[in-house]
C-alpha cells in the first residue's frame, strides 16, 4: 500500500491513500495526467507560532451573536492516546473548536443536538468494526444527524475496509491512516477542517472559564491591585469580571498583568480594548505579541479542558 498523500476529487482537498484515489477516480471518470494529485503541503503548526492579531470578535462576542461566524464544533470520538496528547492540541492551536467524546451514546445524542457538526471515530475502539458500520449508517440516514460529517480513524489500512467507508457507506470527511504517524496524519486533519470550513471567520478559539474556580486575573494599576474573574479566554485575549468599578481607558497598556489558570500564574502584557456590550463591570483585554512559548501552551490547555468540561456537562 502506497502511503501517499492525495486530494481526491469527490471532495476537494481530503486526504487518503494514493492507491484508493486512483482506483475511486477510475470508477468516477477523473483522472489527471498521472493518474493522482498531488496534495499541498499544508505546514503543521508548531508550539512557538507567535500569537496573531486576531479579530477583536473573537473576544467581544458571546458563541452565537455573530452571524457570520459559521464555526463547527469537532468531535473525536475514542480519541487514542497519541491523538489526544498530541494531535488535538495542534488542532486548537490552528482555531477549530476540539472536543473528545468517550461514550459512542451519548456521541448520537450530541450530534443530534449539534446537527451541523463533525466527528471522526477511531473505529479500533469502542465497538467491533461491524457493529461501528451500523453506527455509521444510522448517523448518516437519521433526519437528526444527517447533516454532520463523518470521518474515519483507525491503523487498520485495509484497502476493502477504506473503500467501503468511503464508497460504500459515504463518509464526507476520509478515512485517516493513523499508522501513517502524527505529522501526516495532522495534516490530513488540518486539510479536511480547512476544506468544510470547519473554523468559520474565526482565528483562535475561546472556552468560557466562568465556572472554574480557580480562574482569575490581577492587575496592578496606579499602585492598586485589581481582582477580576475570567469569563472568556483565548490565546489572543480575555474577558474579565470585575466585583467593583474600574476606570480603564480604551487602548490602555498593562505590563503587570497576571492570570490565574488553576491557581498557576501567568504574567503578561494586554491593551484594553473596552467593556462588554450592556456589562460595564466586563472588560476586554487582548494580549500583547511576545507571550512565553510555555504561557501559551498553557492557555491552549486550559481552552480546551474547559471545552470539555462544559460538553461533558451538557444536559441533552
Amino acid at each position: 500500500m502506497v502511503n501517499s498523500l492525495f486530494q481526491i476529487s469527490l471532495f476537494p482537498k481530503i486526504s487518503i491513500d494514493s492507491a484508493i484515489y486512483h482506483d475511486v477516480n477510475k470508477k468516477r471518470g477523473y483522472t489527471d495526467e498521472k493518474g493522482i494529485a498531488v496534495m499541498a503541503d499544508m505546514q503543521v503548526l508548531d508550539r512557538s507560532t507567535e500569537i496573531e492579531q486576531f479579530p477583536e470578535q473573537d473576544i467581544r462576542l458571546n458563541p452565537g451573536e455573530n452571524p457570520e461566524n459559521t464555526a463547527k464544533k469537532v468531535f473525536f470520538l475514542y480519541p487514542n492516546s497519541v491523538i489526544q496528547d498530541e494531535l488535538l492540541s495542534v488542532l486548537i492551536m490552528a482555531g477549530y473548536e476540539i472536543y473528545t467524546l468517550r461514550d459512542h451514546t451519548r456521541a448520537y445524542q450530541v450530534l443530534a443536538h449539534f446537527n451541523d457538526s463533525i466527528m471522526f471515530i477511531n473505529i479500533d475502539r469502542g465497538l467491533e468494526e461491524p457493529q461501528w458500520e451500523v453506527y455509521i449508517r444510522e448517523i448518516l440516514n437519521n433526519p437528526k444527524t444527517k447533516n454532520c460529517r463523518l470521518g474515519i480513524l483507525s491503523y487498520n489500512s485495509d484497502y476493502k475496509l477504506m473503500e467501503k467507508y468511503l464508497m460504500d457507506i459515504g463518509v464526507q470527511c476520509g478515512y485517516v491512516q493513523l499508522k501513517l504517524g502524527l505529522k501526516p496524519s495532522t495534516r490530513i486533519l488540518l486539510n479536511v477542517l480547512e476544506a468544510v470550513e470547519a473554523r468559520g471567520r474565526r482565528r483562535c478559539i475561546r472556552a468560557n472559564c466562568e465556572d472554574e474556580i480557580n480562574s482569575t486575573v490581577n492587575i496592578k494599576k496606579d499602585d492598586r491591585l485589581l481582582n477580576g474573574k475570567l469569563v472568556y479566554i483565548s490565546v489572543a485575549g480575555i474577558t474579565v469580571r470585575f466585583d467593583k468599578a474600574v476606570d480603564f481607558k480604551d487602548n490602555e497598556k498593562l505590563t503587570d498583568f497576571q492570570l490565574r489558570l488553576w491557581g498557576m500564574p501567568i504574567t503578561v502584557q494586554a491593551t484594553v480594548r473596552g467593556t462588554c456590550q450592556g456589562q460595564a463591570n466586563v472588560w476586554i483585554f487582548l494580549f500583547e505579541p511576545g507571550m512565553r512559548d510555555e504561557d501559551k501552551e498553557t492557555i491552549y490547555y486550559f481552552v480546551r479542558y474547559c471545552l470539555n468540561r462544559y460538553m461533558e456537562h451538557l444536559e441533552l
